[in-house]
């Protein structure tokens, strides 16, 4: 069980990719696109899905680690359920459309994977967590700040960072935004606990943001 807990390189850095991805993608869009919120999240959803699967790929050629790989008793049913899914992608009267769905499906369900295949230690965890926890504040922010200063939008050298929309922060629509924020209250409770002194104070009084947003 102890090897468990012991991370290869590559462990790390899929560690890193995945935290990576759940601070960008709740905060990724692009206003110039003709769907300015969705696309870009997808996109960053594939491009973790592929790394990922790079990574698995170059650490069971190249690294000599004899830590067993847990499999999950999940990886049957979503197995049938991505088979399901192709055959509905072949039936599709609009394949093109529903080839990108399934994409998107599959690179959902290799994200999830990824996190059961790499993640073996408590400070990855911590990482992924905080992480969260942190596009969780900022997408906060940007729904508290508009909702006191209706449109209000906030860009950098043509970098959009907050869209002009109301309400909805990154996510670009007052519902997703809410659930969003519901659903990410728990990682900000994980980061805390997961923290000491004043950093598990400051994460505990970030709590406060998601939850007045709201």
């Amino acid at each position: 069980m102890s090897e468990l807990t012991s991370p290869s390189r590559l462990d790390r850095l899929a560690v890193r990719v995945l935290a990576a991805a759940l601070f960008v993608a709740p905060l990724a869009h692009a206003t110039g696109l003709a769907d300015p919120f969705s696309l870009p999240k997808q996109i960053v959803l594939i491009t973790t899905a592929v790394l990922l699967l790079g990574l698995a790929i170059v650490s069971q050629l190249y690294e000599n680690d004899a830590t067993p790989v847990l499999v999950s008793a999940a990886v049957w049913p979503a197995g049938v359920y991505l088979a399901a899914a192709a055959l509905a992608t072949g039936l599709a009267a609009n394949r093109g459309l529903a080839a990108w769905g399934f994409l998107e499906l599959a690179s959902g369900m290799a994200v999830a994977w990824g996190v059961a295949r790499f993640l073996r230690d408590p400070s990855g965890a911590a990482l992924l967590l905080k992480s969260a926890a942190a596009a969780v504040v900022l997408v906060s922010v940007g729904v508290l700040v508009q909702v006191f200063v209706p449109g209000a939008y906030l860009s950098i050298a043509g970098l959009s960072l907050l869209p002009a929309v109301r309400a909805g922060s990154t996510l670009g629509d007052p519902g997703l935004a809410g659930a969003y924020l519901l659903m990410g209250i728990p990682a900000c409770l994980g980061a805390a606990a997961l923290s000491q002194g004043t950093r598990r104070t400051l994460w505990g009084a970030a709590l406060g943001l998601p939850a007045a947003a709201l």
